[in-house]
């Protein structure tokens, strides 16, 4: 719902984004597209070696969104994006994120809920994966940093001066 309505407020001030932000914007939504529908899949078929790659991949987004708003605050000071657009660019990085983190949050629940079966605490398993103590977790996260981050780290459409530079 907040997606549309910055889209409609967007719309309606004749703010827009640069093609720079329009292109960061696709990505980490594809990365976000990408875990909602392993949210679903896994939540459907009870498939919990699916259920485990979700987490890797929002740990990605997380970092998508870090960098994207850093440089999107670099734009802003530098002229290179309006007040109108900044507002909503922040915002819907800020919304993709959450969602990203609902869609893992399915993925632990359904870890942990046949993990109970098997004696196995979802905090303790979440600690494990971020302590990158599963072999599993950390080849994932490698591939879609690669899929999914490595895409907007190396791609700028515009160059952005230093603050050094200034």
């Amino acid at each position: 719902i907040n997606l549309v309505e910055f889209a409609e407020n967007m719309e309606s001030t004749g703010a827009e984004f640069s093609p720079q932000a329009q292109f960061e914007l696709t990505t980490i939504g594809e990365a976000v597209g990408e875990a909602i529908d392993m949210a679903l899949g896994c939540f459907e078929k009870q498939d919990l070696a699916l259920a485990e790659t979700i987490e890797p991949l929002e740990e990605v987004v997380d970092q998508m969104q870090e960098t994207l708003k850093d440089r999107h605050i670099n734009r802003l000071r530098n002229g290179q994006c309006t007040v109108d657009a900044a507002f909503p660019f922040v915002e819907s990085l800020s919304c993709l994120e959450r969602i990203s983190d609902h869609c893992s949050n399915v993925g632990i629940y359904l870890l942990g809920h046949e993990g109970d079966k098997r004696g196995l605490d979802r905090h303790e398993y979440v600690r494990r994966i971020h302590r990158g103590e599963t072999e599993h977790y950390n080849e994932k996260f490698a591939f879609y940093e690669q899929k999914y981050y490595t895409r907007i780290k190396e791609c700028l459409l515009y160059t952005y001066p230093s603050p050094r530079d200034s």
